[in-house]
């Protein structure tokens, strides 16, 4: 009989797995007693000190100068005579106030978000791999009797929340420091100049004119906006609104410098793609004193102009205002480089309010009516008008049709309907408007004083053209009609 040689290979492959299990438990061990050396005792840790985050404290009475070294631009100094900051070598220009504020708060002190590396690992090979050898940006404050310390902002950490590499002269630490120091560090010397704000008040606009690359001109009249170059043509109310809260809010981002003394061509502004002209109606400005007393003061009738030029950055562009050339962000003025006539112009050619309307005349497929529209005051039973709860007075319409009363709801159903019609598309460059319309519509505001025509003309199967007092510039569904209530 042969020997069973099988149970013999079965426990030489359990002494094999003997000893690797026993190789893997060794090193587990070393490796575990790797990390208990590493790792600090408890005790030991509730021993050593906190490390302090203030970085540094000084009595910012005793500072004479900072020099600041951005990431871009030269560097330059500001002398600091015990209230502000100013300019060395030109102490009347103007700084902005919160830059002032932010590096007299940094001269006193900077604390910061955590602390990266300590002590003697601190050396200038060290310091270059966090940005700061040499550093992004410095600020270096002089105090008096000579102490100079320097801020370094480096690289920012791989993190999330925006933290930065920071370093101090004197103290063997690199730490963290949050967004808003590098911000009172990194400033250009441009950023420095304060800015002229527009101040617009679109309310007291009379006249809007856009040259450069365009050729536009808008009139506010007594019934609302009109364009009155390249085209007379009404604006459309809401899309006049939404452009005048943009000329509200145009701000300007970073001063450039006295258009005086730069070569305007560099910037775009010798031949601007853009040319803001506003013109402003005479208005009274009152001003109460501490004791309620008010003073009232006339002011003329006044224009501003602003020109825009060539991109500053992706994402802003040169601008002239006031003898200042300034930058602003596409976020404030882009609107006025990608200005367009078409997205200022009625799209629905009958506009006028109902409570805006005293007569409406309608020809259309052999039938004609003439509506006479009126406001009558509501009065109360005792001979007194009705107010609302701010003491307006309050109305009812009432309706004629060819001199005859009908039911002015149903009419306002009827007009409500026309209001809605909008046009769907530009004529064509070639259109040439026919001799007759096929459909005629007046309109006659409250005042009696601003009449409009919508006349509608054959285009084609599906569309017809329409003319807002003689000009056809849009198309509309040929079936328009059919889309609204019978003539009441």
């Amino acid at each position: 009989m042969q020997p069973i040689r099988k149970k013999e290979a079965s426990v030489s492959r359990c002494r094999r797995s003997l000893i690797l299990f026993s190789a893997a438990l060794a090193c587990l061990a070393i490796m575990a007693a790797a990390l208990l050396l590493r790792v600090p005792q408890a005790a030991n840790i509730a021993d050593q000190p906190a490390i302090d985050l203030n970085i540094y404290q000084r009595d910012v009475t005793g500072l004479t100068s900072v020099t600041i070294t951005p990431a871009e631009g030269e560097p330059y100094t500001l002398n600091y005579d015990g209230e502000t900051l100013k300019l060395s070598g030109d102490p009347d220009f103007p700084i902005r106030s919160y830059i002032v504020d932010e590096l007299l708060s940094l001269a006193a002190g900077l604390e910061a978000d955590s602390v990266i590396t300590d002590g003697a690992a601190v050396s200038g090979t060290h310091l270059s791999q966090y940005g700061l050898s040499p550093a992004v940006c410095q600020a270096s404050f002089v105090y008096a009797g000579g102490e100079t310390l320097t801020v370094s902002i480096g690289d920012a950490l791989p993190i999330e929340n925006p933290r930065y590499y920071c370093a101090v002269s004197g103290v063997p630490r690199v730490y963290s420091v949050t967004e808003d120091i590098k911000t009172a560090v990194n400033v250009r010397f441009q950023q420095l100049h304060t800015l002229e704000q527009p101040g617009i008040q679109s309310d007291l606009i009379d006249r809007i004119t856009i040259g450069g690359d365009i050729d536009f001109e808008a009139v506010r009249t007594a019934d609302g906006w009109q364009a009155v170059r390249p085209i007379v043509y009404p604006i459309d109310p809401s899309a006049m609104d939404r452009f005048l809260n943009k000329l509200d809010s145009l701000r300007f981002s970073t001063w450039i410098g006295d258009a005086d003394q730069l070569e305007l061509r560099a910037y775009g502004l010798d031949q601007p793609q853009k040319l803001l002209t506003l013109e402003f109606a005479p208005s009274v400005l009152t001003v109460p004193d501490e004791e309620g007393n008010e003073f009232t003061f006339d002011i003329p009738e006044s224009n501003l102009e602003i020109a825009l030029g060539a991109p500053y950055t992706d994402t802003s562009f040169y601008t002239l205002y006031n003898g200042q050339v300034q930058t602003g962000t596409i976020l404030s003025f882009g609107f006025l480089s990608d200005f367009s006539l078409n997205t200022l112009l009625l799209k629905n050619p009958v506009s006028f309010a109902a409570n805006n309307l005293s007569r409406l005349t309608y020809q259309a497929d052999g039938a004609e009516a003439d509506y006479q529209i009126r406001l009558v005051e509501r009065v109360l039973a005792n001979n007194e008008l009705e107010t609302d709860e701010y003491g307006s007075i309050l109305y009812d319409i009432a309706v004629y049709r060819d001199g005859e009363a009908i039911d002015p709801d149903t009419f306002l159903t009827f007009y409500q309907a026309l209001t809605q019609l909008t046009v769907s598309a530009l004529l064509p460059d070639d259109y040439q408007l026919p001799d007759e319309p096929d459909a005629l519509l007046t309109l006659t505001n409250e005042a009696g004083d601003v009449t409009r025509t919508v006349a509608y003309y054959p285009l084609d199967r599906v569309q017809e053209a329409v003319a807002i007092d003689g000009v056809a510039l849009f198309s509309m569904d040929a079936d328009w009609r059919r889309l609204i209530p019978a003539l009441p």
